[in-house]
């Protein structure tokens, strides 16, 4: 008998059965196609505790033929009709989007007899307009929205602007004035002072490498990354053509640069541990991670070869990896709060926009605290059904 992993412990029978039923309370499609494309795990853990995914519909107490799927060739247009009917008076919403997580097979064979949504729902005499969720915009709405944010002082940025979620705005503003920028100006704003990307120009970026290189610092590529300087760097072939072509614009030797940079490379037990104090004592990320991230990858490679590992070069060096190390720690307080706060800030907290915010490991963390992300939406007492919505 094949031992059981994580997943399958935390879901038994009970708690399988219990879920199901939750489930088809809610309306979800329950066929094997539908659950296979939305909760392939739990798919999985049925599989596993009742032998088939048939049999544990059956023992939620479901008639299965109630939630599997009709084949294409049996659906009809009064067929269809009848469907689109019963789930309109059940009061569920009928615009394409929701529509299409909740009902695909039924949008898509309706898709298939009627041609167009807006056809379908003509059909069964309703008005495409009154279940749509986007908002309609125009040049005039597009800026009274703008207005209207600047009032409530909200950073106008683009980069703002998506990370807040408001790509409808953003795409709007594309679409009726030709870029958020002249939209902004249509608007009576002064977008030079809005924008928060820098703009970046030959001396400018000369100057920074001088004065970088008057201070000691490193200038090589992989030295500016670690001094913070990413954006120096990325705009150099722009400009330059390569950061050695932008280095020698500089005036500096570049070889000499790359050797003084290099000058880590011969690599020896008291040296890591030595660079380790030193970026310990500047109160550095030394998670593993982070520090590849951070372009310290010819020090974890020296580690890994002198001493075996970056954890026992870290206990070398006379510290504590558990305690030294930044790794999130995550508890169902510290989840449900850093929702709130996001939420708070009007950003977009489903599961798509957490990790567009690059807040992924919080997403990662809700299975095994929450069981998913719309029950840790749940506790943290916001709406799942509005969020989806309004992204």
């Amino acid at each position: 008998m094949r031992p059981l992993n994580t997943y399958y412990s935390i879901y038994n029978r009970q708690n399988l059965i219990r879920i199901i039923r939750q489930l088809h309370k809610e309306g979800h499609d329950l066929s094997w196609s539908g659950m296979r494309d939305g909760c392939s795990e739990g798919l999985a853990a049925c599989q596993y505790h009742f032998g088939s995914w048939r049999r544990a519909v059956y023992a939620a107490g479901i008639p299965y033929t109630k939630v599997k799927r009709i084949r294409n060739w049996e659906w009809n247009k009064k067929r269809i009709q009848r469907s689109l009917r019963r789930i309109y008076r059940d009061g569920e919403p009928m615009n394409y989007n929701d529509f299409a997580r909740r009902h695909w097979n039924l949008l898509h064979v309706a898709l298939y007899h009627f041609g167009t949504w807006k056809d379908a729902l003509a059909a069964i005499g309703v008005d495409h307009r009154r279940v749509m969720k986007h908002r309609q915009w125009n040049k005039d709405s597009v800026l009274n929205e703008i207005k209207q944010l600047r009032k409530k002082g909200m950073d106008l940025s683009h980069r703002a602007m998506s990370q807040a979620g408001r790509n409808d705005l953003l795409g709007a503003a594309q679409n009726h004035c030709g870029s958020w920028e002249k939209a902004l100006e249509s608007a009576g704003l002064d977008y030079a002072k809005i924008r928060k990307v820098k703009q970046w120009s030959r001396e400018k970026i000369i100057r920074i490498i001088r004065q970088l290189h008057r201070q000691g610092k490193d200038v090589s590529w992989s030295g500016m990354h670690r001094l913070g300087q990413q954006d120096v760097v990325r705009s150099c072939p722009w400009h330059f053509g390569s950061w050695k072509k932008a280095i020698i614009a500089a005036g500096l030797d570049y070889d000499k640069i790359r050797k003084k940079a290099g000058g880590k490379a011969k690599w020896s037990i008291p040296l890591i541990c030595k660079e380790i104090r030193l970026l310990h004592r500047q109160d550095i990320d030394l998670s593993y991670r982070s520090m590849g991230h951070s372009g310290h990858r010819s020090l974890l490679g020296a580690a890994s070869y002198h001493v075996g590992s970056w954890k026992k070069a870290i206990a070398e060096a006379g510290l504590d990896y558990a305690k030294i190390c930044k790794v999130q720690q995550w508890s169902r307080e510290k989840i449900i709060r850093i929702i709130q706060e996001l939420h708070r800030k009007r950003m977009d907290v489903s599961a798509s926009g957490m990790h567009r915010h690059g807040h992924r490991a919080v997403v990662r963390a809700c299975p095994w605290h929450f069981g998913n992300w719309r029950k840790a939406i749940a506790a943290a007492g916001l709406d799942y059904r509005k969020i989806r919505h309004q992204n």
